[in-house]
Protein backbone atom coordinates (compact mmCIF):
# COMPACT_ATOMS: atom_id res chain seq x y z
CA UNK A 1 0.00 0.00 0.00
CA UNK A 2 1.65 3.24 -1.14
CA UNK A 3 0.25 6.40 0.43
CA UNK A 4 1.09 9.95 -0.53
CA UNK A 5 1.91 12.79 1.85
CA UNK A 6 2.50 16.45 1.08
CA UNK A 7 5.81 18.05 1.97
CA UNK A 8 6.89 19.56 4.26
CA UNK A 9 5.95 17.10 7.00
CA UNK A 10 6.34 17.96 10.69
CA UNK A 11 8.99 15.80 12.36
CA UNK A 12 6.70 14.79 15.22
CA UNK A 13 4.59 12.87 12.67
CA UNK A 14 7.62 10.78 11.69
CA UNK A 15 9.83 10.21 14.74
CA UNK A 16 9.15 9.37 18.40
CA UNK A 17 11.35 12.18 19.79
CA UNK A 18 9.61 15.06 21.54
CA UNK A 19 10.96 18.42 22.71
CA UNK A 20 13.51 19.07 24.01
CA UNK A 21 15.05 15.86 22.58
CA UNK A 22 13.57 16.35 19.10
CA UNK A 23 16.12 18.43 17.22
CA UNK A 24 14.67 18.42 13.70
CA UNK A 25 11.65 20.44 12.62
CA UNK A 26 10.39 18.97 9.38
CA UNK A 27 11.07 16.73 6.42
CA UNK A 28 11.22 18.89 3.30
CA UNK A 29 11.64 16.15 0.70
CA UNK A 30 12.40 12.47 0.23
CA UNK A 31 12.74 10.57 -3.04
CA UNK A 32 13.24 7.05 -1.69
CA UNK A 33 17.01 7.45 -1.45
CA UNK A 34 17.84 10.98 -0.29
CA UNK A 35 15.96 13.23 2.10
CA UNK A 36 16.27 16.86 3.12
CA UNK A 37 15.37 17.88 6.67
CA UNK A 38 15.18 21.32 8.28
CA UNK A 39 16.19 22.23 11.83
CA UNK A 40 16.59 25.40 13.86
CA UNK A 41 17.93 25.44 17.41
CA UNK A 42 15.95 27.94 19.50
CA UNK A 43 17.90 30.50 21.53
CA UNK A 44 17.00 28.65 24.76
CA UNK A 45 18.03 25.19 23.48
CA UNK A 46 19.71 22.81 25.91
CA UNK A 47 22.28 22.16 23.16
CA UNK A 48 23.71 25.67 23.00
CA UNK A 49 27.11 26.38 24.53
CA UNK A 50 28.07 29.59 26.34
CA UNK A 51 29.11 31.29 23.07
CA UNK A 52 25.71 30.52 21.48
CA UNK A 53 27.08 27.73 19.29
CA UNK A 54 25.46 24.31 19.06
CA UNK A 55 27.20 21.46 20.88
CA UNK A 56 29.01 19.44 18.16
CA UNK A 57 27.45 16.13 19.28
CA UNK A 58 24.04 17.63 18.48
CA UNK A 59 25.05 17.78 14.80
CA UNK A 60 25.55 14.00 14.86
CA UNK A 61 22.11 13.67 16.42
CA UNK A 62 20.62 15.90 13.70
CA UNK A 63 21.78 13.40 11.09
CA UNK A 64 20.51 10.45 13.14
CA UNK A 65 17.08 12.04 13.59
CA UNK A 66 17.00 12.95 9.91
CA UNK A 67 17.53 9.29 9.06
CA UNK A 68 14.72 8.40 11.47
CA UNK A 69 12.47 10.92 9.69
CA UNK A 70 13.06 9.49 6.20
CA UNK A 71 12.63 5.94 7.55
CA UNK A 72 9.43 7.01 9.31
CA UNK A 73 8.17 8.57 6.10
CA UNK A 74 8.96 5.41 4.11
CA UNK A 75 7.13 3.32 6.72
CA UNK A 76 4.07 5.59 6.58
CA UNK A 77 4.04 5.39 2.78
CA UNK A 78 3.88 1.61 3.11
CA UNK A 79 1.01 1.91 5.59
CA UNK A 80 2.99 0.59 8.56
CA UNK A 81 3.85 2.21 11.85
CA UNK A 82 7.21 3.95 12.10
CA UNK A 83 10.05 1.57 12.97
CA UNK A 84 12.09 2.02 16.13
CA UNK A 85 15.79 2.45 15.46
CA UNK A 86 18.90 2.89 17.57
CA UNK A 87 22.09 4.67 16.61
CA UNK A 88 24.87 2.10 17.04
CA UNK A 89 27.77 3.55 15.07
CA UNK A 90 29.29 6.78 13.79
CA UNK A 91 32.18 6.69 11.30
CA UNK A 92 34.30 9.24 9.50
CA UNK A 93 32.47 12.17 11.08
CA UNK A 94 34.00 15.57 10.33
CA UNK A 95 33.14 18.96 11.80
CA UNK A 96 33.94 21.91 9.53
CA UNK A 97 32.07 24.75 11.18
CA UNK A 98 29.77 25.78 13.99
CA UNK A 99 26.02 26.17 14.04
CA UNK A 100 24.43 28.81 16.28
CA UNK A 101 21.05 29.21 17.90
CA UNK A 102 18.58 30.56 15.35
CA UNK A 103 20.49 29.23 12.32
CA UNK A 104 18.35 27.50 9.69
CA UNK A 105 20.09 24.19 9.06
CA UNK A 106 19.48 21.73 6.26
CA UNK A 107 20.37 18.10 6.77
CA UNK A 108 20.89 15.88 3.72
CA UNK A 109 20.56 12.18 4.42
CA UNK A 110 21.15 9.26 2.06
CA UNK A 111 20.62 5.58 2.86
CA UNK A 112 23.73 3.79 1.59
CA UNK A 113 22.97 0.19 2.57
CA UNK A 114 20.91 -2.15 4.69
CA UNK A 115 20.66 -5.69 5.99
CA UNK A 116 17.80 -7.38 7.84
CA UNK A 117 18.21 -5.26 10.97
CA UNK A 118 20.81 -2.61 10.15
CA UNK A 119 20.85 0.45 7.94
CA UNK A 120 23.79 2.56 6.85
CA UNK A 121 23.43 6.23 5.98
CA UNK A 122 25.55 9.23 5.21
CA UNK A 123 24.56 12.73 6.06
CA UNK A 124 25.68 16.30 6.09
CA UNK A 125 24.55 19.42 7.91
CA UNK A 126 24.60 22.69 5.98
CA UNK A 127 23.97 26.33 6.79
CA UNK A 128 23.53 28.41 3.66
CA UNK A 129 26.20 27.29 1.22
CA UNK A 130 28.54 25.95 3.90
CA UNK A 131 28.87 22.36 5.11
CA UNK A 132 29.16 22.29 8.91
CA UNK A 133 29.48 18.54 9.47
CA UNK A 134 29.25 15.24 7.63
CA UNK A 135 29.68 11.56 8.33
CA UNK A 136 28.27 8.04 8.27
CA UNK A 137 25.88 6.31 10.65
CA UNK A 138 24.83 2.76 11.42
CA UNK A 139 21.35 2.27 12.82
CA UNK A 140 19.95 -0.94 14.32
CA UNK A 141 16.28 -1.41 13.43
CA UNK A 142 15.15 -4.51 15.31
CA UNK A 143 12.48 -6.63 13.69
CA UNK A 144 9.30 -6.78 15.66
CA UNK A 145 8.71 -10.28 17.01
Amino acid sequence: MNRSFNFPIAAEQLIPHRAPMRLIDRLLSYDGLQGVVEATFPSDSLYLQDDGSVEPAALVELIAQSFAAVKGYADLQEGTTASRGYLVGVKRFTFQGKAYGGDRLLIYITKTGETDEYALAEGRVERGEGVLAFGNLMVWIPREV
